[in-house]
């Protein structure tokens, strides 16, 4: 790809990152550096089935110092048009859901937006519109740990509500925040779900291994945020942060999943 085509982009910052850097030892960013490793390399192809063949396309990924970069072409030559109004709904918020899941473990908040527009990408240099528009969106906008939607997504119909406006917002893929600003609810209960799904697709199963995995992970996720919000009461801007994402997690998490508390 060598040409200025649109493209849903996602821009990402990890928050904390640069204290993270400067706190821990080696060996604990080496730990995160090969998280990030593993997103980077994870099976993001989305797959569609096509005059009886399976096609594919890849979500291309960017990581640099303390922020990401998602980018997935509008059309391809592979792929119907219309496909590109699941990507969101399926690639992209899976693979923002893994990133959230992994900066978590490690105290760490992401932040970002997510929009489509003009976009170049290829040895490692990436520029254009939507790229842009969702760094600005992301440092100018989002303040809270979310990833906001710029309304250039809706304006393109790339992106559905629920079927039931009233539905609980675990089964819905974005969600309108206090300030009307809206975001991906990249911990609904079928992106967060899938998270822990094996990477090789192909493997067994094992849904009790897999149970125990993500009740460790919510049990853990619970504590650090405790502890950050302990750790940061008398920072009252980073406070506001945690704080709003400790609202996130329990209702998109605590709330929706239940069976993960008995």
């Amino acid at each position: 790809m060598n040409n200025f085509d649109d493209h849903i982009v996602v821009f990402i910052d990890l928050l904390g990152f640069k204290n993270f850097n400067k706190e821990q030892n080696i060996e604990t960013r080496k730990k995160l550096i090969a998280a990030l490793r593993e997103i980077k390399n994870l099976d993001s192809n989305a797959a569609v089935q096509k005059n009886n063949n399976i096609k594919y396309c890849r979500l291309e990924s960017n990581f640099s110092s303390d922020s990401l970069m998602l980018a997935w072409p509008l059309k391809h030559q592979e792929l119907p048009d219309h496909f590109s109004q699941h990507i969101i709904s399926g690639s992209i918020i899976y693979q923002v859901a893994q990133i959230a899941i992994r900066a978590l473990s490690f105290g760490l908040l992401i932040r970002g937006a997510i929009t489509v527009g003009e976009f170049y990408h290829e040895d490692g240099i990436f520029c254009g519109q939507a790229f842009d528009e969702a760094h600005y969106l992301e440092s100018t906008v989002a303040f809270y740990p979310r990833i906001i939607i710029s309304d250039r997504i809706f304006n393109k119909n790339l992106i559905s509500g629920p079927l039931d406006q009233n539905s609980p917002n675990c089964y819905k893929i974005w969600l309108t925040d206090l300030d009307h600003i809206n975001y991906l609810n990249y911990l609904s209960a079928s992106a967060f779900l899938q998270a822990f799904w094996p990477s090789d697709r192909n493997s067994p199963l094992d849904q009790r291994h897999l149970d125990k995995v993500r009740q460790d992970w919510i049990e853990d996720s619970s504590k650090i945020i405790n502890e950050k919000i302990s750790l940061y009461n008398n920072n009252p801007k980073i406070l506001q942060k945690w704080g709003w994402y400790h609202n996130y997690f329990k209702n998109s998490i605590i709330t929706s999943l239940p069976e993960f508390f008995k």
